[in-house]
């Protein structure tokens, strides 16, 4: 039988000398098998029942069952053919076989259907003819029938553990003969709460058990960036995903890719309970595209997998030889989308919708520009907007570079100045302008692009501001009618 195990129960006994008269003797007096979690029949091992007299002797076979339906076993022995001794009606059957002088007979017992009970047993009866009283030997044969496999045999540890921790495994009472899948045969392991674990084991009766070890082990979660964009308070780039709850997040990373393709150095980190946003301050949007993953690092110091990649759109634009506007874009990576939007105007604050094309096209040119100043912008819309944490907005695209054409080659706010005053500075900070803006944002960063801060004013070219942040160094971005026109370094006594 396929994963049986066979044991004998009892010590071997070499015969009975005052009951079998010199005539008979057997190597042992019971034997068994155990039916490991089949639905099959099995056999037993074998018991040896030798003449010991040089002439040939009678045997009678009595037959009798105990724990087992008649018919669903019966005992067979090899004496020049195989023979079966069994009983179809539930009495006991008597067989008789001539055994040569100093010759034997193997008897064992053969278990044909699936078990009903824990224990089958069989008995023979084995004497000499016309000597049954003091020629008699009684042979068992049972079969020990498992149950299902035993699947809770190890004794987890409570709680949760970190990716980086070790446990201490062990085995309930009433098993033996261990083998662990680490290669150990003790009560007992010590191994890394994420390395996968089983056991096997056998209980008193000889039925195997098995178990896998379950460990609750906080991994690392991988968190995916939503959008990256240009930020069009800052002009720098912008990179934003929504982050998960209850997953053990104690800050976000920030990668970017380096000037060797494939290659990303960390740049930032933020803090699971600030703002799911990161401004990239030493980007250059206007410049080039940029590519950025993130990572996690949970309340375990385990940093997860980075993230896939997401990639800005750099916009490029020339004047053509009739005057029309050429643009010409990279495309966006990190989600799927079908149309890019082409927007247009005579300023960053009064853009309007020019075109659409399909996502897979990556240059428009405007036959019918506007006179004087005009701007660009691309967008590549998502399906789903991203909503970062605690931010009642929501970003719906991802927005290339400004850029601007115009005969002259002048840029609106080209003359604006914006002097901030004192720096260092300790409390009082000071923002001076050259003339009144409508609208004033001021907001302030980390150097790792963390936003601290934000100010807001209207028709005014003077704002005073308690600056309470911590002693360091950060970056003040200014807006001025909806146009990033200034980056100032602070320095924080």
């Amino acid at each position: 039988m396929k994963n049986s195990l066979y044991i004998l129960l009892i010590a071997f006994v070499a015969g009975i000398a005052s009951l079998n008269a010199q005539t008979i003797s057997v190597d042992t007096d019971s034997v068994s098998c155990v039916r490991q979690y089949v639905t099959t029949g099995d056999t037993t091992g074998t018991i040896r029942v030798t003449n010991l007299a040089g002439s040939s002797v009678l045997l009678k076979l009595v037959l009798s069952y105990e724990n087992v339906t008649p018919s669903t076993a019966a005992t067979e022995f090899f004496y020049g053919f195989q023979h079966y001794i069994y009983s179809n009606m539930g009495i006991g059957f008597t067989d008789s076989v001539t055994l040569s002088g100093n010759d034997f007979i193997d008897m064992r017992a053969w278990f044909t259907l699936a078990p009903t009970q824990t224990i089958d047993k069989m008995k023979i009866t084995v004497y000499v003819k016309g000597d049954s009283i003091n020629t008699y030997q009684v042979l068992t044969f049972a079969a020990y029938n498992c149950d299902s496999p035993d699947q809770n045999i190890i004794v987890n540890p409570t709680g949760n553990y970190c990716s980086n921790d070790s446990v201490t495994l062990s085995v309930a009472g009433g098993y033996g003969n261990y083998q662990w899948s680490t290669g150990a045969t003790t009560p007992s392991v010590y191994v890394p709460a994420t390395q996968f674990v089983t056991l096997s084991a056998y209980d008193s009766q000889g039925c195997l058990a098995t178990d896998t070890a379950d460990i609750q082990v906080t991994i690392p979660y991988d968190e995916q960036i939503c959008m990256v964009t240009v930020d069009s308070f800052t002009g720098k780039n912008m990179v934003v995903w929504e982050k998960t709850a209850g997953v053990g997040t104690a800050q976000t990373y920030i990668y970017k890719e380096t000037f060797v393709a494939g290659v990303y150095n960390i740049i930032g980190a933020v803090p699971y309970d600030s703002l799911s946003v990161f401004v990239d301050t030493l980007s250059n949007p206007l410049q080039s595209a940029s590519r950025y993953k993130i990572s996690i690092l949970d309340s375990c110091g385990v940093e997860s997998n980075k993230s896939p990649e997401h990639k800005t759109i750099h916009l490029t634009a020339s004047v053509g030889t009739s005057n029309e506007n050429n643009l010409v874009w990279d495309g966006y990576q990190g989600y799927s989308f079908g149309t890019y939007t082409i927007y247009r105007g005579a300023s960053p604050s009064s853009m309007s919708f020019l075109a659409s094309v399909a996502s897979t096209l990556f240059t428009y040119t405007d036959l019918t520009p506007l006179s004087g100043l005009n701007y660009y912008k691309i967008e590549a819309v998502r399906t789903t907007p991203c909503s970062p944490t605690q931010k009642a907005s929501t970003y719906v695209s991802s927005v290339s570079n400004y850029v601007n054409l115009n005969p002259n080659g002048i840029a609106a706010y080209e003359h604006d100045l914006v002097a901030v005053y004192p720096n260092p500075v300790r409390d009082k900070l000071t923002i001076q302008l050259v003339k009144t803006h409508s609208v004033i944002r001021l907001r302030v960063y980390s150097l790792l692009g963390e936003e601290v801060g934000e100010w807001s004013a209207v028709n005014t070219n003077n704002i005073q501001l308690d600056f309470d942040q911590l002693p360091g160094v950060y970056l003040l971005a200014v807006q001025l009618d909806g146009q990033a026109v200034s980056w100032q370094k602070l320095v924080k006594e």
